[in-house]
């Protein structure tokens, strides 16, 4: 189920949960109630699913016009503006040091948010999904500390929280085309012009 403006409202109403209705609302939703309540009793035609599930999406927007009547302008240009909130948080998350998380769920945990709605907000703001923001992070610290830090392969891998060395190195491979060993040497051969094994 999807709409204009949908998002907005579910914020709302997690901090407002009541809405009281006045006469003519009321009326109308007693009115659907009704009407549901005699569906579920009549016998399961032939379009019985389908008529439920357009009745019952029907009864939410109708829910979130009443919803939106009571609801000041102003207070859903500030929630709208959560979505651009979030992200700043989510990338200023991304370039702590000391998070190395590479899930959606764990920064959406941090961020107080669901997993989706992340995902909704990074990939409609910026055009790409929260995975990958989070994936070039962790790509681009884990190339910076095997450039410049005195820290082991082991010592690296273990501060990603990562499970294994051989899980680091295969998202190494993956991330930087080759193992960290290699990456660490090729990055010192540039800098020094000298040949060596670094571990």
């Amino acid at each position: 189920m999807s709409g204009r403006g949908l998002w907005p409202l579910m914020m709302y109403t997690r901090t407002h949960p009541i809405i009281h209705m006045n006469k003519q609302e009321m009326k109308l939703a007693l009115d659907y109630f009704s009407i549901v309540r005699e569906k579920i009793a009549s016998p399961r035609d032939f379009y019985y699913k389908e008529i439920m599930l357009l009745l019952m999406e029907t009864v939410f927007y109708e829910i979130c016009v009443i919803i939106n009547r009571h609801i000041d302008t102003n207070v859903l240009t500030v929630i709208a503006k959560q979505k651009d909130l979030v992200f700043r948080k989510f990338i200023d998350l991304l370039s702590t040091e000391s998070i190395h998380s590479r899930t959606v769920a764990d920064y959406a945990k941090m961020l107080c948010v669901s997993p989706k709605y992340l995902s909704h907000a990074v990939q409609s703001l910026s055009g790409k999904n929260a995975l990958t923001w989070i994936l070039e992070y962790a790509t681009d610290a884990i190339a910076h500390e095997l450039r410049y830090s005195d820290r082991s392969i082991k010592e690296i891998a273990h501060a990603f929280e990562f499970s294994s060395i051989s899980a680091f190195s295969k998202f190494v491979r993956i991330r930087l085309g080759c193992s960290p060993r290699d990456f660490r040497n090729k990055a010192y051969d540039s800098e020094t012009g000298q040949k060596g094994a670094l571990s």
